[in-house]
Order: structure tokens, then C-alpha cells, then sequence
């Protein structure tokens, strides 16, 4: 299963992580609404309350030109998407040197304990 995606009635749907993540993405270089929308894979309620929320948090940044709202990714946004992406690729090693530390762990506690077995 993909980070920040959780399996429910057989379909995947994201976290509100996730979301910003993927609108954020979308907004890298200017888009307007519609466009983060189709890029991010969205519904327009989720879009637009998520939105609402990433330019109150100083994520993104709305900007009106000739009539058209354009939403551009801050370099608090792109700080953050930075961050993020180091942070999903390390996990994975992460997870796997605790469950190798556990593992040889819980074998030095069972042998301190059980020193037959």
C-alpha cells in the first residue's frame, strides 16, 4: 500500500496529508484551481477546502492575473515538500533497522533469560 493512503471499501482514498502533498505538487510553478484539481486527482470539495487551508498555513499563494486565479507553491511549500520526500524515502530503512534491532534484541533478552535456548 502507498504512504499516506489507507484502504477503505476496497478503494483507496488519501489522507489529508497526503492531499496537501499532492496539491502542493500540483501548484509547483503556478496553476490554477481546476488544473491542481485534475492534476492532484481530486473531487472539487476536497480541492477547494484544501486549498482554503494550505494558503491560510502559508503553503501556497494565490495570485489574480488578467481575471484568473493562479495558486503558486511558497518556499514554505517547497521546503516542505522537500522535507517530506526525504522523509518517505528514508522511512523504509528506517522501519527496517528497528525491526532488525528488535528482532536481535528480543534474541539477547530471550538468551540472557533462557540461556538454553
Amino acid at each position: 500500500m502507498c504512504a499516506g493512503y489507507t484502504k477503505l471499501d476496497e478503494k483507496f482514498t488519501r489522507t489529508d496529508l497526503q492531499r496537501a502533498v499532492d496539491i502542493m505538487a500540483a501548484a509547483i510553478g503556478g496553476q490554477g484551481p481546476t488544473q491542481i484539481m485534475y492534476r492532484a486527482r481530486l473531487e472539487w470539495k476536497k480541492t477547494a477546502s484544501t486549498l482554503e487551508s494550505l494558503v491560510k498555513d502559508g503553503m501556497l499563494k494565490p495570485e489574480t492575473t488578467d481575471g484568473a486565479m493562479k495558486y503558486y507553491t511558497t518556499p514554505l511549500g517547497l521546503r516542505f515538500l522537500d522535507d517530506y520526500d526525504k522523509l518517505i524515502l528514508r522511512l523504509p530503512t528506517t522501519l527496517k533497522n528497528d525491526i532488525s534491532y528488535f528482532e536481535k534484541t528480543k534474541e539477547r533478552m530471550n538468551s540472557v533469560n533462557n540461556p538454553n535456548f
